[in-house]
């Protein structure tokens, strides 16, 4: 059914990339025009003149601005019917297109000067500018006095999200590169910039749209995603400045320092950071690779772990709750080699000691229900370490990438627990570490491009869960447990590729290979579990552009072997499967474009861990591995609708997906009263999600207000299976969001935002009622003078925290900051000035309904000294 689905949606993209390409052949009818816009005065070009194309009805329908040469290139459709050019400090121009002076395909236009009375006008570089697929941000026209690094500025920028990990997006996907003046000094890990780098230091952000990183493929090889190029002030090249801070305060006793260095010059770049506190800022944040692996060709995730703790996290700011006493550095060099060539040395560590106490209350609700009560007091000690080597030659006819990683994620923790007034004392250590090697080569061969990629990853975990639980005659009864999983995979692919008139096709083959052994505390013990799996294809691809369409269709065709060994039993299949995908983007003009993309895999369904015997996974949860193969089948397609106008500042993006996935078993979860067991049953259902999600984004220069909002709605069909019965479950999850920026006036300023979660779950014999949660914030900035300024922030969130009964909480901090100089700065705050307790939440599943409590931390207050080197 999956393939039939796939091949009717591909049959239909087929005819509509068609229909599109007629209309774009008959668009391309239309004349190239190449604009030199110079001054009437003086014959000298000039630069960011906003050039317009209008129709009949006098709709805009194409713009650009003259780059630093004075140039402009358009096509002129059958439609267009004039041309204007404007740029402060000179007369607005319009022509007819049909005017002698447009008649050729290169022509001069002359602005002539205008006088401006200077006293009346203030002159201002426009926010926003356009150059081709790059837009330029300025960074003075968006920060505000409270914008302390650059990752502040950024959330403010239209078109542009960050998450709460850090992770920034523009027109809802992740950027592919984060580059500083042009170079990429940290990889995936730029948190550790745009969370540090002072505001005052960047002087402009570029959105490089369609990045295509390798020059080798510009202009061959077409790419969605987008970069980010911070530029910096020119009073912070060539020379080091940073950051230090350093602060203290009650209660308890309190502390918090940074030490961020950097240096930016032409030859190499250098940034270190050095952070601690124990106020509850989470800084393994600064740890996370922002990588989507839906992009990645040779993507293979990490084995997860197999034992767990009970923490869980509130969807809370983590400084309102989290008691930490946390450590991270970071020492990254990037040094060029040559015209083309770097290399970059990242090195991070992440400490911590973290205390978390919380009480559960989980009322599962099958035939047969049952209560689970727990109170927790968790103490975990991560202590994360990564280092990065990586090369890069990255030449228009060479490019060569090799790179080495090793990283380790090791964590211990202590938990005491009582569960349904049964007590249990738990020790978990966790140890995975993995090394692995990447290489690229792209190099032109007469007209044949030749590609050769290979990744190769070797990884281990040990987990060690001990400890004891009471038993009803006072005694102590230990238990304890060892999981080993380790895994060596490596994909290698060779393609080349070539044109055919306006098509390029690449093609080669590819192989892949991943061994997996499960066991105990020995490495390599004779009676480890494993499974293989070898695929060897070939991988064919073609893509076409012309006038704005870009069409890719690549489907690998792989002839596979998986292997499965546990205990005694075997189980093997060898087979043939494709892995079409397809994508199609459509410019409707200067300001839209529509993109369409879909995906077919087949894959299997690879458990955790295999053993032939039930696996603890916590104090009370098992889980019976699989017994033998199975597969999914998963189908996904997105439509993707944008809108930018960087001149009316107004961003929008539509996106809607559909995903289908046939799974070939189901979990059931059965509840005893001191254990809960996963049992797999062999059962062939469909997972179908639908989404919709729609953000605008618009800012409104002559108020001084900016406007973010965003809907999103998903409906999810499946099975779930509780006590040996199986429900089809349905849900919908509907998210809103309205953010409003206000700075009209220079002595305050002022921000707010809301954001309502809706949650229902429709199963048999359960009562279908939604899940609220409301948050808003009201933050308030006001100038007493040039160097005091008063921060309010209120917040107010509306959970549900017993059954059916809303609880609220209203949260006020204050901050206090004097400028005592051009480098030194000071910050009193007061956090949770009304003191609030605790924070209850309650969350819904297919199986169960789960009340959650945690205490706050108490009101605190912090005296900080910031010193900008």
């Amino acid at each position: 059914m999956v393939r039939k689905v796939f091949s009717l949606f591909i049959l239909w993209m087929c005819v509509f990339a068609s229909i599109l390409g007629e209309k774009v052949q008959a668009q391309g009818e239309g004349r190239k025009l190449i604009l030199r816009i110079v001054s009437a005065e003086m014959g000298q070009a000039i630069p960011d003149v906003i050039c317009s194309v209008w129709d009949s009805t006098h709709r805009r329908t194409a713009f650009a601005q003259t780059n630093h040469e004075g140039l402009v290139t358009f096509t002129i459709l059958p439609h267009d019917h004039s041309l204007s050019f404007a740029l402060l400090g000179y007369k607005k121009r319009e022509l007819l297109l049909a005017s002698p002076e447009l008649s050729v395909e290169q022509a001069t236009i002359r602005l002539e000067s205008e006088e401006i009375k200077l006293r009346e006008v203030h002159i201002k570089a426009p926010p926003i500018t356009s150059h081709g697929d790059t837009l330029r941000y300025r960074v003075k026209a968006f920060a505000g006095a409270q914008d302390r690094y650059i990752e502040d500025v950024l959330k403010k920028l239209p078109g542009i999200q960050v998450s709460e990990s850090g992770q920034i997006s523009y027109q809802g996907k992740p950027i592919n590169k984060f580059y500083i003046e042009g170079q990429d000094p940290l990889g995936f890990n730029y948190n550790q910039a745009s969370r540090n780098l002072p505001a005052e230091a960047v002087e402009q952000v570029d959105v490089i749209e369609h990045n295509q990183h390798k020059r080798i493929l510009q202009g061959k090889v077409f790419e969605e995603h987008a970069a980010l190029n911070i530029r910096l002030n020119k009073k912070y090249l060539f020379r080091p400045f940073g950051e230090v801070m350093g602060g203290t305060g009650v209660k308890p006793p309190l502390w918090t320092g940074k030490i961020f260095l950097m240096q930016a010059a032409k030859g190499n770049q250098l940034i270190t950071n050095l952070k601690g506190n124990n106020v509850g800022h989470d800084l393994a944040t600064d740890f996370i690779e922002h990588v989507d692996p839906f992009e990645q060709d040779h993507y293979e995730p990490l084995p997860s772990t197999i034992l767990r703790s009970s923490a869980s996290v509130p969807p809370l700011s983590e400084y309102r709750y989290l008691k930490n006493r946390a450590f991270n550095w970071g020492l990254n060099d990037l040094q060029k080699l040559g015209a083309y060539g770097s290399l970059r040395l990242n090195a991070l560590g992440y400490h911590d000691h973290t205390t978390n106490e919380s009480s559960h209350s989980i009322h599962y609700q099958g035939a047969t229900s049952f209560d689970l009560n727990e109170v927790s007091s968790l103490t975990a000690k991560p202590n994360y370490y990564r280092a990065a080597l990586h090369y890069e030659h990255n030449a228009p006819k060479l490019f060569l990438l090799a790179d080495l990683l090793y990283s380790s994620q090791a964590k211990t923790s202590n938990e005491s627990l009582i569960s349904n007034n049964q007590a249990y004392r738990l020790t978990l250590r966790q140890r995975p570490q993995w090394l692995q090697a990447d290489l690229q080569s792209n190099i032109y061969w007469g007209r044949t491009l030749i590609l050769v990629k290979s990744s190769t990853r070797g990884y281990t975990a040990l987990e060690h869960l001990s400890g004891w639980q009471s038993t009803p005659m006072g005694q102590d009864d230990p238990f304890t447990a060892y999981r080993r999983v380790s895994q060596l995979v490596t994909t290698n692919s060779a393609k080349v590729g070539f044109p055919i008139g306006k098509v390029s096709l690449n093609t080669g083959l590819i192989a892949k290979v991943v061994l997996n052994r499960y066991g105990g505390e020995r490495l390599f013990a004779p009676n480890d579990n494993s499974y293989s799996q070898l695929a060897v294809g070939v991988n064919t691809s073609l893509s076409y552009s012309v006038a704005g369409i870009n069409f890719s269709l690549s489907s690998p065709l792989y002839y596979q072997v998986d292997r499965l060994w546990v205990g005694s039993a075997k189980d093997g299949q060898a087979y043939l499967h494709l892995a079409p995908s397809f994508s199609l983007r459509k410019r409707f003009s200067s300001y839209s474009d529509l993109n369409l993309s879909a995906s077919y895999q087949e894959s299997p369904d690879v458990d955790p861990y295999y053993s032939d015997e039930s696996i603890r996974r916590g104090y009370r949860s098992y889980s019976q591995s699989l017994e033998h193969l199975y597969y999914r089948e998963a189908l996904s397609v997105s439509a993707r609708l944008t809108y930018r106008n960087p001149i009316e500042m107004l961003f929008a993006y539509i996106w809607v997906r559909y995903r289908q996935t046939a799974h070939s078993y189901l979990r059931d979860v059965r509840i005893r009263p001191k254990a809960t067991l996963s049992i797999p049953v062999d059962t062939v259902y469909m997972h179908r999600s639908y989404s919709v999600q729609g953000v605008l984004d618009k800012s409104f220069p002559e108020w001084a207000l900016s406007l973010h909002t965003e809907l999103g709605y998903t409906h999810a069909r499946y099975l779930a299976s509780l006590a040996e019965h199986v429900y089809p479950v349905r849900s919908d999850n509907l998210l809103s969001t309205l953010s409003l920026r206000w700075s009209k006036l220079s002595a305050l300023s002022a921000s707010y935002s809301i954001g309502l979660g809706s949650l229902w779950l429709h199963r048999p014999g359960a009562e279908a009622r939604p899940i609220l949660r409301l948050e808003q914030e009201l933050k308030l900035t006001g100038s007493l003078g040039r160097s005091l300024s008063l921060t309010a922030l209120l917040q107010h969130t509306m959970s549900e925290g017993s059954m059916q009964s809303y609880k609220h909480m209203l949260f006020c901090d204050v901050k206090a900051d004097w400028v005592v100089n051009r480098r030194i700065k000071l910050e009193g705050s007061l956090t949770n000035i009304w003191n609030q307790q605790a924070y209850t939440l309650t969350t819904i599943s297919a199986t169960h309904l789960e009340h959650f409590s945690l205490p706050l931390r108490p009101r605190e207050f912090l005296l900080s000294c910031f010193i900008r080197l």
